[in-house]
C-alpha cells in the first residue's frame, strides 16, 4: 500500500502539493506587484525632473541593497524560519510601494523631495526583495531532491507570469493614475504575507542557533569556480549577458518617451508583448528544442539573437527621435522595428537563460554547488547595480553609444559561449 505522505529527509514536514502550490501564488502575487511598476518608473522620476542617470540609479539602487540583503534574509531563515522571513519582507516591500504612490499623489513644494521619497521606496522594496531566494529554500525544504526541480520550475513559471503580465496591468493602471500601480502591489504584498500565515506551515525544522552569512562573490568561492573552466565561463558569460540586458530595462520606457512620445500605457503593453514571447517560449518549446539540439546550441543561439536584437535598438536609437505629428509613417516604420528588435532580444533572452543555467547545473556536478550556484547569481545581481548606472551616463551623451554598448556585452557573452562550448558537459 502507498503511503499517504512521504518525508523530506532533511525535514519532518510531510512532502505535499498544497503548500507548493500556496507557494506558487505567493510567488506570483510578488513578482505581480513587482512587475506593475517595472514600466512606470521612468515616468514617476520624470515628473520629478530627474536626470537619465538619477532615473537609472533607481534600478540601480533596488539591486544594490537587494545584493546586500539577500543573503542575511536566508541566514535569518536559518535561524528563525522561512515564515517569518517570508512575512518580513511581504510587508517591507508592501511599505515600498506605499511609499512610492503617496509620492505620486503628494503635491511637493520641491520636486528633488518626490525624487527622495522615490529612492527611499526602492530602497526598502530592495531590502526586502530577498524573499524569492527564501521562496526557493522553503521550496527546497519540502520536496527533497525527488521533486525539487518540479517544484523549482514551478516557482520560475509563477516568476514568468507575474512579470509578464504585472506591467501591462501597471502601464494602464498608471494611465488613469499614477498612483494606482503602487497602492495595488502593495495590496498584493499584504495578500501574499497573510497567505504565507494563514496558509503555509514553517518548513524549517532545524532552526540554526547561529546565523551564517554567505555573501555570494567571496575571493574564496571565485578562486573555487574559475579552477573550472566550464563553470567559470559559464558564470563569466551569465555575468556579461545581464549587464546588458539590465542595461534595456530602464532605457526603454525613455526610449518610448523621449523617441515617440508614449507614456505609461504604451511601456506597460511593450513590456507585456515581451513578457508574452518570454512565456512562450521558456514555457513551450525550450525543452523540445534542447531535446532536439542540445544545451550548448540553443544557449549560443540565444546569445545571437539577443545580440541582434539589441544591435536593432541601437539603429532606432540612431536613427530618432521621431516627430508623430509631422513624420507619421516614419516613426510607425521604427516603432515597427523597436518591437521586432524587442521580440527577436526576448527570444534569445528566453534561450539562453535556462540553458545556461542547465549547462551549470551539468558542469558543477561533484562540486560545491553552493559555491557556484553563489557566485553565478552574485554576479549576475553585481551586473544590476551596475548596468543601469552605465546605462544613464551613456544615454545622457547617447543613445545610440548607450545601446551599442549593450550591444556590446551581450554579444561577448555570445562570444565566449563559441570559444568554451567544447568545456561545456
Amino acid at each position: 500500500m502507498k503511503p499517504s505522505k512521504l518525508y523530506n529527509k532533511k525535514s519532518i514536514m510531510p512532502i505535499s502539493k498544497k503548500p507548493i502550490i500556496t507557494l506558487f501564488g505567493i510567488v506570483f502575487l510578488d513578482l505581480l506587484g513587482f512587475g506593475l511598476i517595472i514600466p512606470l518608473l521612468p515616468y514617476y522620476a520624470i515628473r520629478f525632473n530627474a536626470s537619465p542617470v538619477e532615473i537609472t540609479l533607481l534600478a540601480s539602487i533596488y539591486s544594490f541593497f537587494q545584493f546586500l540583503a539577500a543573503p542575511l534574509l536566508g541566514a535569518f531563515s536559518d535561524k528563525y524560519g522561512r515564515k517569518p522571513v517570508l512575512i518580513f519582507s511581504q510587508f517591507g516591500s508592501a511599505l515600498g510601494f506605499i511609499i512610492l504612490a503617496l509620492s505620486t499623489v503628494i503635491v511637493w513644494s520641491n520636486p528633488t523631495h518626490g525624487l527622495i521619497a522615490l529612492f527611499i521606496s526602492r530602497i526598502i522594496d530592495g531590502i526586502s526583495a530577498g524573499n524569492i531566494a527564501v521562496a526557493q529554500t522553503y521550496a527546497s525544504d519540502i520536496t527533497g531532491r525527488e521533486g525539487k526541480s518540479k517544484a523549482m520550475g514551478l516557482l520560475g513559471a509563477a516568476f514568468g507570469l507575474g512579470f509578464a503580465f504585472g506591467p501591462g496591468i501597471g502601464g494602464i493602471l498608471g494611465h488613469i493614475n499614477p498612483a494606482y500601480p503602487g497602492f495595488l502591489a502593495a495590496f498584493l504584498c499584504l495578500s501574499a504575507a497573510f497567505s504565507v500565515h494563514f496558509f503555509l506551515p514553517e518548513s524549517n525544522t532545524n532552526l540554526q542557533k547561529v546565523t551564517h552569512y554567505k555573501f555570494p562573490l567571496t575571493l574564496e568561492r571565485l578562486k573555487l569556480l574559475f579552477q573550472d573552466q566550464a563553470t567559470g565561463s559559464i558564470c563569466l558569460i551569465w555575468f556579461f549577458a545581464m549587464f546588458g540586458y539590465v542595461m534595456l530595462e530602464p532605457i526603454i520606457p525613455l526610449l518610448l518617451h523621449d523617441y515617440f512620445g508614449y507614456g505609461a500605457r504604451e511601456a506597460g503593453l511593450f513590456f507585456l508583448a515581451v513578457g508574452i514571447v518570454i512565456i512562450f517560449v521558456q514555457g513551450g518549446l525550450v525543452g523540445r528544442l534542447s531535446k532536439k539540439f542540445g544545451d550548448k546550441g540553443l544557449a549560443f543561439t540565444g546569445g545571437i539573437l539577443a545580440s541582434l536584437g539589441t544591435a536593432g535598438y541601437a539603429y532606432v536609437a540612431f536613427n530618432g527621435p521621431f516627430n508623430l505629428e509631422s513624420s507619421k509613417h516614419l516613426a510607425l516604420t521604427f516603432l515597427i522595428f523597436l518591437g521586432s528588435f524587442a521580440l527577436v532580444n526576448a527570444v534569445g533572452r528566453s534561450l539562453q537563460t535556462p540553458t545556461l543555467l542547465a549547462l551549470l547545473s551539468h558542469s558543477s556536478k561533484g562540486r560545491s554547488e553552493g559555491a557556484v550556484y553563489g557566485v553565478y547569481q552574485g554576479g549576475a545581481s553585481l551586473a544590476r547595480v551596475m548596468g543601469p548606472a552605465l546605462a544613464g551616463i551613456l544615454y545622457e551623451r547617447s543613445v545610440g553609444l548607450m545601446f551599442l554598448t549593450a550591444t556590446f556585452f551581450v554579444s561577448l557573452a555570445a562570444l565566449i559561449t563559441y570559444l568554451k562550448k567544447e568545456t561545456f558537459l
